[in-house]
């Protein structure tokens, strides 16, 4: 699953320090504080923490490591796996994560997608709070209004308004404009029925006449964000947990979750990688995989999860489109390599 995410200039997030795991909202906004209710049991900040430099003599800091990075991560499912960025985590040498309620968990990563950037996290604790099904849409239109959840500075866990944008910097990526307190990478997404729509990448860096986006003016209070569909994130992410746990079966295609809803159904090979079982079967690039042992695929999303079901080594019947042709084979999974 590919994307590129390098070519305009970015902020990916701030250094802070510690901060207060509050949660508040616009009270003028229902939709905001409507949806920061609903989902702020799965909104953690994420703390990444290195080494404190040996020459350090600062008899108070009894702790041996400092704080270099804050970020905003996502409860992905009931076995306490989060969504967030490599930008906030990278060369972190421990991590640890607060519950909107104060609770405290070592997290590890359990692997990063390096063209996206990112990562899973496993904090070291089961959660026994109960939390709400995630709604999931793909409706990404232009000057639709979008509620942000994420950290912001020192108020904690914030509720901010925004629109999606026009402009679109990267394939599989949309933009968002918010005028309110800036977030960092992971902040979720949604729209305001509260469907969860993506996940905050970076900061895009302006050049307009402000200043570019406030990041030199605290006075400039606008910024665009590019952001991550919920689909294709969590294809990636549950890519990075299948290929941890080493269980199930690995096809060996690229795929993009940026569908194009005027075209065909199913889900779109972008890239065959060399000697997998998709090459060696007869799979090739630009086939849509329509059916996966037995399991109508509609989407790239649909097709993650019948994979996710295989175990390596199985034998499973793949159904594709080709043009106007549609062609069987018999694939045997392998190991993720």
């Amino acid at each position: 699953m590919k994307n590129r995410l390098h070519s305009l200039p970015v902020i990916a997030v701030y250094a802070f320090t510690m901060v207060s795991p509050c949660f508040s909202a616009d009270p003028s906004d229902e939709n905001a504080t409507r949806i920061l209710d609903k989902y702020g049991s799965r909104i953690y900040t994420v703390f990444a923490y290195t080494v404190r430099p040996a020459e350090s003599t600062d008899q108070k800091k009894t702790s041996p490591y400092v704080c270099r990075n804050i970020g905003t991560a996502f409860s992905l499912d009931s076995e306490d796996h989060l969504i967030t960025f490599n930008c906030v985590i990278k060369s972190a040498e421990h991590i640890r994560v607060i519950s909107r309620i104060g609770e405290k968990f070592n997290a590890r990563a359990l692997g990063c997608d390096e063209n996206d950037g990112l990562n899973v996290l496993e904090i070291d604790h089961r959660n026994e709070e109960s939390s709400p099904r995630i709604l999931f849409s793909d409706n990404i239109t232009p000057a639709r209004k979008v509620v942000l959840l994420g950290v912001a500075r020192k108020e904690g866990l914030t509720a901010n308004t925004g629109v999606i944008g026009t402009m679109k910097p990267h394939d599989g990526t949309f933009v968002v404009n918010v005028d309110g307190l800036p977030c960092t990478s992971g902040s979720t997404v949604f729209d305001t029925g509260g469907n969860l729509l993506g996940f905050v990448v970076y900061r895009i860096e302006g050049d307009d006449d402000n200043g570019g986006n406030g990041m030199n003016e605290e006075s400039v209070r606008s910024h665009t964000y590019a952001v991550l569909p919920v689909k294709y994130a969590f294809g990636i992410a549950q890519t990075i947990i299948n290929k941890e746990k080493g269980g199930c079966g690995w096809l060996g295609i690229y795929t993009n979750f940026k569908t194009d809803p005027s075209g065909p159904e199913g889900a779109l090979i972008h890239q065959v990688i060399k000697d997998s079982p998709a090459e060696k079967s007869g799979m090739k690039k630009y086939d849509y995989i329509i059916e996966f042992n037995n399991i109508p695929i509609t989407n790239p999303l649909e097709l993650v999860k019948a994979v996710t079901s295989t175990r390596a080594g199985d034998s499973v019947p793949v159904r594709i489109r080709r043009e106007n042709r549609i062609y069987s084979y018999t694939v045997t999974l392998a190991r993720y390599p």
